[in-house]
Order: structure tokens, then C-alpha cells, then sequence
């Protein structure tokens, strides 16, 4: 029985691995996500929770370089979509070929500082006093406040264009203003 119910962990695992795989490569923009589609990544991450340990697939997701993504997954989750459009806004056209490969670099990199100075310090009191990490905190908010509030008092900076576009933009307010637009 000890044998039948390890090849029956093995098989779990490895229907978990394909259905989160299958979720990867094949979804597409064409998928209505959620929806009924969500089943397959979350019974795969199910399954995998459930038996992985111990399994092909649990030493496989146990190598350093996979737990490491797990480690900084958060700070992954909150960089890659910035990254991603300021790349398209920047080169304006959709990330693929090369840019692709840097952008993952880059989200990898700032995730993994992320993780090591914001998280970390989080998670271990001793390192860093709350009293500092806050004052760090309210340092960085008035920052980001301040320029905000030079942004929206200068009409957001027209200076960064050069004067032939914002006549351009100028013009553009106004005949929409006078249009009811």
C-alpha cells in the first residue's frame, strides 16, 4: 500500500505541475479569466499543496532557484506590471522579443531589492527599530507628496516638451473646451 499510495502522490503532483503548466503556456487574451479557467491553476496549486511533499515534482519546486522566486514572488507581484508598462509607454509599442528578456531581468532585480530592503526589514524587527523604518516611511511619502503637489501646481510639468507640443496641446484643451467635449 506504502508504494501504490507514493505513485499516487507522484501522479498528483505531476497533474498539478501540468495543470498550472497548461495554465501558463496556453492561456492567452482570448480566455476569459477568471471564470471557470481558473480552476486549472488553482486545483493544480491545490494538488500540489496536498501531496508535492516528498514527490519528483516537490524536490523539483524544492531547488534553491525556484524557492528563491517563491521568496521574493511578493515583491515580483507588485514590480512586473510597472516595469512592463512603462517599457511599452517608453518604447510605445507591446513588450516582446529582446525587451521581454530585460524586462524580466529587471523585474527579477528590483524584486530582489525590493525584498532584500523593504520586505526583510519588515520581517525582522531587530535589524531595523519601528521607529526608524516609520520615519523612512513618512521621509518617502513626503517626498513622493511633494512632487506631486509640484506636479499638479506647475499643470504637470509642461517644461519636459518642447514648446511646438504643447502649443499643439494648448490648442487641443481649448477647441475641445469650446466644443463641450
Amino acid at each position: 500500500p506504502t508504494v501504490t499510495r507514493h505513485a499516487g502522490k507522484e501522479i498528483l503532483a505531476l497533474i498539478g505541475v501540468g495543470l498550472i503548466a497548461f495554465s501558463v503556456f496556453a492561456f492567452n487574451t482570448d480566455v476569459l479569466f477568471p471564470g471557470v479557467y481558473a480552476l486549472f491553476p488553482v486545483v493544480g496549486s491545490g494538488l500540489l499543496i496536498y501531496c508535492a511533499q516528498g514527490t519528483f515534482a516537490g524536490r523539483a519546486l524544492s531547488l534553491k532557484p525556484l524557492v528563491f522566486v517563491g521568496k521574493i514572488s511578493y515583491s515580483l507581484y507588485l514590480w512586473h506590471w510597472p516595469l512592463i508598462i512603462f517599457n511599452e509607454y517608453y518604447f510605445a509599442a507591446p513588450l516582446a522579443g529582446f525587451n521581454s528578456g530585460v524586462m524580466i531581468i529587471a523585474s527579477l532585480v528590483v524584486s530582489t531589492l525590493s525584498w532584500k530592503f523593504v520586505e526583510q526589514p519588515f520581517r525582522a524587527p531587530d535589524r531595523i527599530s519601528r521607529r526608524r523604518l516609520f520615519a523612512t516611511a513618512a521621509a518617502a511619502s513626503a517626498i513622493v507628496c511633494g512632487f506631486a503637489v509640484s506636479g499638479w501646481s506647475l499643470a504637470g510639468w509642461p517644461g519636459r516638451f518642447n514648446q511646438e507640443v504643447v502649443r499643439l496641446a494648448e490648442s487641443n484643451r481649448y477647441n475641445s473646451l469650446s466644443l463641450g467635449c
